[in-house]
């Protein structure tokens, strides 16, 4: 395996103190090294050259890329760090001694290489790739997936404190409060190709991200808790990621699970692209009489930074049986309700799940109602945008939306058809808001609280804060005003209707107004 000269000299720096001068690269170009003895040849780029300094030449030629290890005084010679890395020991040593200590540090490299190559050969096992490469840098390391879902993980076994990477939920992927400080630490970039410095928590780390072709696949990162950044720590983290994605297209045909097999059948349902037969077979024999619940969450402008995949597998850890995916830059979730409390723990334990998208609660829900027929998530998909739509207009200080608590209102929303509002009062009506106009008293709030009382007496006075008397003698003008008969019940449903449709339209455009 080559090295550079970094890596060589935080190295031997342990043994023979050093410094590192000069030009040189970060790449892995060094071969293994070699005492200088012909003179009469140049120098060549990408050579490693032991050379004590009195045995210096008086007319060096090198290329540019060339590192030299001399023991002693360096020659005064200016051009030569312009174009040469230089590791300029301190004391005088047995030329041999160093030729010795050097290959042994090659040796400590190669035997990695070595490893990873048999490991990708067989097994390619993830696992055992990031093991043997979290010994070599003494610190913990980590891989995810482009879905920021730990593929591997090793050296955080003994550690006392539980590490900010992993998620609360102890799930496979990393923690929301870790995603954002990764994210940030990138400039909310997943293009970046060179080595990353991040910090998580109060703790420093190295990442690289992964890339099969073009496409962002993950990253590997190197946690400082045991031993300091180095300086050819980039160099080698790079040269792991480039095994990591080797591995990982080796492991890249799978077997369809149940929960890609749910997510293609709800992403073509909620999409109305045709199920195929097959597919509906298999789906009705996993159902087993399950009840499904539609969440669609609307991300507020923190969360719409998060890559959407991330959320999605948010969710899926969240929920036991749950399918998550991108849908008109939302996020659609269907879970099996089956696996939750029932009524009146039910809402508390899906508000708890869902909020740990959020470190700040502030995310908008809309929920469905629960169905058994899983064919039929796209009325359920549509459930669920009603209540997120009316509950943020209605509700705008609310995150949870069920559509059961405003299922009124889609419903007089969508009867209104393409009519004004006002097309739809009786002319009764007309007369108590032309009254209205010109009166400190309300004879519509006055209906509207009786109405919703079902017209009791003496509920409607105890929430109006008026005396029975009055409430009498005020109800008495409004009937006069009305000619309506408000003991029949079609006449008292569309009174209701209307001025349900009217107190919607009051709240939308009180919301309006503000913003």
């Amino acid at each position: 395996m080559n090295l550079n000269a970094q890596i060589i000299w935080q190295n031997l720096n342990e043994t023979f103190p050093a410094e590192l001068l000069g030009a040189f690269s970060e790449d892995l170009t060094l071969r293994r090294p070699e005492f200088f003895v012909d003179e009469s040849k140049p120098m060549q780029a990408g050579h490693l050259y032991i050379l004590p300094s009195d045995r210096f030449p008086r007319h060096p030629e090198f290329e540019k890329g060339t590192v030299l290890i001399c023991a002693g005084p360096l020659p005064p010679i200016s051009r030569l760090r312009d174009r040469t890395g230089i590791i300029l020991l301190k004391d005088r040593t047995d030329p041999y001694e160093l030729m010795n200590v050097v290959t042994r540090i090659y040796d400590k490299y190669s035997n990695w290489q070595h490893r990873l190559s048999e490991l990708l050969e067989t097994s390619a096992d993830l696992s055992e790739m990031t093991e043997i490469t979290s010994h070599l840098f003494g610190n913990p390391v980590m891989v995810l997936d482009s879905d920021f879902r730990f593929l591997a993980t090793a050296g955080y076994e003994n550690l006392t404190d539980s590490p900010e990477a992993f998620d609360a939920m102890g799930s496979d992927k990393l923690s929301i409060s870790a995603l954002n400080q990764f994210l940030g630490s990138m400039d909310l970039q997943l293009e970046n190709h060179d080595p990353i410095r991040v910090d998580i928590g109060d703790r420093s780390s190295l990442s690289v991200n992964l890339y099969d072709r073009d496409d962002y696949a993950g990253s590997v990162s190197v946690e400082y808790r045991n031993v300091p950044a180095l300086p050819g720590d980039p160099a080698l983290l790079q040269f792991f990621a480039s095994y990591l994605i080797r591995a990982m297209r080796k492991h890249s045909q799978f077997m369809t699970s149940d929960r890609s097999l749910l997510q293609r059948a709800f992403t073509n349902l909620i999409n109305e692209v045709p199920v195929d037969s097959e597919t509906r077979r298999k789906v009705m024999a996993m159902n087993e009489e399950k009840h499904w619940v539609c969440a669609v969450v609307h991300p507020n402008e923190r969360l719409a930074r998060v890559p959407f995949a991330y959320m999605c597998a948010q969710l899926e850890g969240a929920f036991r049986r749950c399918t998550a995916f991108e849908h008109h830059s939302n996020i659609v979730a269907v879970f099996c309700a089956d696996d939750l409390p029932k009524d009146p723990d039910f809402r508390a334990e899906v508000e708890r799940r869902l909020s740990l998208m959020s470190e700040d609660h502030d995310i908008k829900v809309g929920i469905s109602s629960d169905f058994a027929d899983p064919f039929s998530a796209r009325l359920y998909y549509n459930q669920a945008v009603a209540a997120l739509e009316n509950g943020t207009i209605l509700d705008p200080e609310g995150s949870f939306y069920y559509f059961r608590y405003y299922a009124l209102a889609e419903l007089i929303i969508n009867a209104q058809n393409d009519l004004p509002l006002e097309l739809y009062f009786p002319d009764g009506l007309k007369r108590l808001f032309e009254h209205d106009e010109a009166s400190a008293t309300s004879y519509v709030e006055t209906l509207r609280s009786y109405l919703n009382n079902n017209m009791s007496v003496p509920a409607t006075s105890h929430a109006l804060h008026i005396h029975r008397s009055t409430l009498l003698e005020r109800l008495s003008r409004i009937r006069r005003e009305l000619r309506e008969d408000l003991d029949d019940p079609d006449v008292r449903l569309q009174m209701l209707i209307v001025l349900k449709a009217l107190e919607i339209r009051e709240q939308v455009l009180g919301v309006g107004a503000q913003t």
